[in-house]
């Protein structure tokens, strides 16, 4: 349908708003328990590590559009862009089955 957000935006904006509401200890949709949220002071701070560069400027984007509504600073000093250890082109998989 015209004007509905995909699931994950809509997820992602209702968890900002709960961060917002002090709701802090809520995961994030996508980064899940990689990303720490508080505030304190009117700072909000995030500390955690994200997978890719885009995900830290995208998270850093939005908070930072909360500065001047009831956020006056951004604190990213402890959020981190976790390099990758595998080699590029070869996915780590654990496999599992079960026989009857």
């Amino acid at each position: 349908m015209k004007g509905e957000q995909p699931p994950v935006s809509a997820a992602i904006d209702a968890w900002w708003d709960a961060v917002l509401a002090g709701r802090v200890d809520e995961p994030h949709p996508v980064h899940s328990d990689d990303l720490n949220v508080s505030i304190k002071h009117s700072v909000l701070r995030l500390a955690g590590a994200l997978p890719s560069e885009e995900d830290r400027r995208e998270l850093l984007d939005r908070a930072e559009s909360y500065v001047g509504h009831g956020i006056d600073q951004v604190d990213s000093q402890h959020l981190k862009v976790v390099k990758r250890a595998e080699k590029a082109g070869i996915l780590e998989q654990t496999l599992i089955a079960a026989y009857p």
